[in-house]
């Protein structure tokens, strides 16, 4: 389950609140196919943005299916998620 809305004059797709695997299936299936070959889509997620990565694209696999974009979307967000944004206070 998830939502999200698409924005066409801003060119992007925005999904909330889903697991990694429900975004895969859900770009997979309404998406990537619609794109031409070698084209690329980038993404950021929310914790990526608050965390300090904000200017970094990060790219989805076209045509590796479902689960290759599942992996990807996962391992941004260990890296977001491992990253230590901690400052010494001494």
């Amino acid at each position: 389950m998830f939502s999200g809305a698409y924005a066409p004059d801003r060119e992007s797709l925005t999904l909330e609140m889903c697991t990694a695997p429900a975004a895969a299936e859900v770009l997979t299936t309404w998406f990537l196919g619609l794109l031409p070959p070698g084209a690329a889509v980038v993404f950021n997620t929310q914790d990526g943005v608050e965390n300090g990565y904000g200017d970094t694209n990060y790219a989805l696999p076209h045509g590796g299916g479902t689960m290759a974009v599942a992996r990807a979307l996962g391992d941004h967000l260990r890296q977001v998620w491992s990253t230590d944004h901690t400052t010494d206070a001494s």
